[in-house]
């Protein structure tokens, strides 16, 4: 039987749960408005920003319509054969500014930025080889630039050009692979390899929920990764204006999502016969300082897959050299530029040739 005492301690206690529970979704509600204002005021800021930037940086190309999107292309000298210059995952063109005026003193080159990266406009689906190689190919017929090209590419860049010579075989007439990726890499490097990627992906994930909101402007993280780099302060400000865009860590991204799938091809790479090419690829990679056995073992057994792997490519044809480039890094442009020159130049040199585009293996330049 319940008392006059327990019936007043009940409705004391329900007062008292009903009173916590509107302070409580008062507190939630005030949390998830301070959230709101400040992902408002975050967005704002990153607009503004990024207007800002692109009126202090604009490109040094032009844009041009390929019909879904605009792309930037930067082409300095005259002459041919053109040479066209692919960047790897991420890359846009001032990854080739090293390379290109010396290039552009002896025929026409050509860098530009891949759909959502540098001032290009985003892309509205999948960025496989086969869709880079078909809006390059747009690209360069809309701006006029006349064929026939010698494709340079690095990294991923170099699946992109193969791809490129692959569906328009008659515009190649040479190719230049720098630290390139194999079609098989992602199956037959070391399975811990796979680890080191999931993990990349995961903060490529983070990246792209809280850039929209100037969380990664604000953190100064283009800062870090382009500190760096072997140029004057104006152009590295230049490059960390198109990491900071919105859409720059989506656009990365997916296409690590779809270079994963392009290295994980079940055929080997198709042939060039006898097209001219030079296969630059980097010394051996060193652990760093404090690299524990573990770490170093895995890498030595990357670094000796990778050496295979770039031998591969050397076998795409019966008229190729292979450069090892000792002193450098998987970005032979940054580290020894004169390398990818001297084998470009020999290349345009071997085309213009007045009989067949032979090249001289010894006339490529042969580390120190």
């Amino acid at each position: 039987m319940t008392t006059a005492t327990g019936r007043i301690a009940n409705e004391s206690d329900r007062r008292l749960r009903k009173g916590c529970l509107w302070w409580v979704g008062r507190i939630a509600l005030g949390v998830v408005a301070l959230f709101l204002v400040a992902a408002i005021a975050g967005a704002a800021y990153q607009a503004k920003a990024s207007s800002r930037d692109r009126s202090l940086f604009a490109p040094p190309g032009e844009l041009v319509d390929i019909g879904d999107y605009r792309l930037h292309l930067h082409c300095l000298g005259s002459g041919g054969p053109t040479v066209v210059l692919e960047s790897g995952a991420g890359g846009i063109w001032l990854d080739w500014d090293l390379v290109q005026d010396s290039i552009a003193q002896v025929t026409k080159a050509c860098s530009y930025d891949r759909a959502g990266f540098g001032w290009s406009d985003g892309a509205n689906q999948p960025q496989a080889p086969e869709r880079v190689a078909s809006d390059l190919r747009v690209l360069l017929e809309r701006a006029g630039v006349e064929t026939p090209y010698v494709l340079v590419g690095h990294s991923v860049g170099g699946i992109y050009v193969r791809s490129f010579a692959n569906q328009f075989t008659l515009d190649v007439v040479g190719m230049v692979l720098v630290e390139s990726s194999h079609e098989n890499q992602g199956t037959r490097m070391p399975a811990e390899m796979a680890e080191v990627d999931a993990g990349l992906m995961r903060l490529l994930g983070i990246c792209r929920a809280v850039a929209p909101f100037g969380i990664m402007r604000l953190l100064n993280v283009a800062e870090s990764f382009t500190s760096g780099l072997p140029f004057p302060d104006e152009k590295k400000q230049a490059y960390v204006a198109t990491m900071n865009r919105t859409g720059y860590c989506r656009s990365l991204t997916d296409e690590y999502a779809a270079a994963d799938d392009a290295t994980r091809q079940p055929g080997r790479p198709t042939t060039l016969g006898d097209l001219p090419l030079a296969v630059i690829t980097a010394g051996p990679r060193q652990p760093t300082d404090g690299a524990v056995a573990e770490v170093s073992e895995v890498q030595a057994r990357a670094d000796s897959t990778w050496r295979v792997l770039q031998a591969e490519l050397f076998g795409l044809s019966t008229n190729a050299v292979h450069v090892i480039a000792d002193e450098s890094g998987h970005y032979v442009q940054f580290d020894q530029p004169e390398v990818v020159i001297d084998a470009i130049r020999q290349i345009v040199t071997s085309i213009r040739g007045s009989g067949p585009a032979v090249l001289d293996r010894e006339a490529v330049y042969r580390p120190r």
